[in-house]
């Protein structure tokens, strides 16, 4: 938007082409480029109707990509194997019997689910499927597949948790109506509008992960899909029916929205917390946090000793089972679409074991004691008796190794030291 733009306007998606104008307050606007946060709804008349899926893939267009008919999660072929067939109801999606070849979607807002949802579609699978034939899957968060030929069972799973088909039978190229969805409690299956198997489950967390279809753990077989369909929400038992009964009756060019400015992304991220230095013990786990908020999507990048670190992309950063290889400055990034916010970096001290060594000094002065590099503050003691101990001298936080010469050891016929590392 220009600066000297007084009105945005925006076209609605229905087939009229209405326009929505509301004003950009220009006490907020900068010179040059400035982002918009739009918030995009369903408008009054299509509240009447079941919310639309958030995302449906017919597989009736013969070259690829295979788009999503609501909008833009495209289905591409990775691996050179995935070919468009008869489907269930027109074309149909098959990945040739080939591990190595099948179906990706990526990431985006309408594939995340945090509360209930529903995945599903047609599925068929050849002769000789051995262990898992993906339906559907984001790994990390959901997985709709078929077994394989030794149990002959449909499973939808969902944190480690799994459901099941209680039904057999399934035969080779048979087409089967798969419905998986977790309603905030129970994950739950059915399979050709029958039975329903359900079983507690927590809610999934959302990954960047995408979305992948017709993927085998194994070249045998293969799999076949058609009419692929995810929701934000869990389907009646009617919409169910539809789906089984192909009436679902999806038309997009009927899909109409309105639009409300929400935010002007001209302002950085406002930082709420950074990251807090910590001392832990070799072998313990560790974890740096960083907040913020923002009118537009953040980003996170972590950084040791200022090199980013790989993966390393979300607000926590955990770290397990430290050594001395991790011991040194923490510092992250925060994005968002006006710039990046770096709060100050956070030292993680690894301590070991310490190894205090005594020596006799080479002059005969005293006893020479090596103090090890710790990172952390202390003090050594001394003692005649191993009973009896009285501080010899503090110790600021050393990260490199040290010699304090006891000169009170000339006289002493014994002496003892005791090294403590105070954090």
């Amino acid at each position: 938007v220009n600066y000297l733009t007084p009105a945005l306007q925006a076209v609605e998606g229905d087939a009229e082409s209405q326009f929505v104008t509301f004003a950009v307050p220009a006490d907020l606007l900068r010179p040059g480029s400035n982002v918009l946060a739009v918030e995009v709804h369903q408008s009054a008349a299509d509240l009447l109707q079941p919310a639309q899926p958030a995302a449906y893939w017919s597989f009736n267009h013969p070259v690829f990509p295979w788009h999503d008919h609501l909008g833009t999660n495209d289905f591409a072929p990775v691996g050179g194997n995935v070919v468009i067939g008869p489907g269930r109801f027109g074309g149909g999606a098959s990945n040739s019997a080939s591990a190595t070849g099948y179906l990706m979607a990526a990431d985006s807002s309408e594939l995340d689910y945090s509360g209930p949802f529903t995945v599903g579609g047609w599925f068929a699978f050849g002769a000789g499927t051995a262990n898992r034939a993906v339906g559907l899957e984001k790994t990390g968060e959901f997985s709709l597949y078929y077994t394989g030929a030794s149990l002959n069972r449909y499973r939808f799973e969902l944190n480690g948790v799994y459901v099941q088909d209680p039904t057999s039978g399934t035969v080779a190229g048979q087409w089967r109506f798969v419905v998986g969805w977790f309603d905030g409690t129970n994950i739950n299956i059915q399979v050709d509008n029958g039975v329903v198997s359900s079983a507690p489950a927590n809610p999934p967390r959302p990954t960047s992960s995408p979305l992948v279809a017709l993927h085998l753990a194994q070249s045998s077989g293969g799999i076949s899909a058609d009419e692929l369909f995810l929701y934000k929400r869990v389907l009646s038992a009617s919409e169910r029916t539809a789906h089984f009964q192909n009436q679902l009756g999806l038309n997009p060019s009927d899909l109409k929205f309105d639009f409300g400015l929400t935010a002007i992304a001209g302002q950085l991220p406002q930082l709420l917390s950074g990251p807090a230095s910590l001392v832990r013990r070799a072998g313990e786990n560790a974890a740096f946090t960083a907040s913020a908020v923002s009118a537009t999507p953040l980003t996170y990048q972590w950084y040791f000793k200022g090199a980013p670190l790989v993966g390393a992309t979300s607000s926590l950063l955990f770290l397990g089972g430290v050594g001395p290889a991790q011991m040194g400055n923490y510092s992250v990034t925060i994005r968002n679409a006006a710039g990046e916010v770096t709060p100050p970096p956070a030292m993680l001290t690894v301590v070991q074991a310490p190894a205090l060594r005594a020596v006799l000094a080479a002059n005969g002065q005293g006893c020479v004691l090596g103090i090890p590099g710790s990172g952390v503050p202390g003090a050594i003691f001394v003692s005649s008796n191993l009973v009896d101990w009285s501080e010899l001298v503090r110790l600021p936080a050393l990260l490199t190794p040290t010699n304090i010469v006891d000169t009170g050891a000339l006289n002493a016929p014994s002496r003892f030291y005791r090294l403590r590392l105070d954090w």
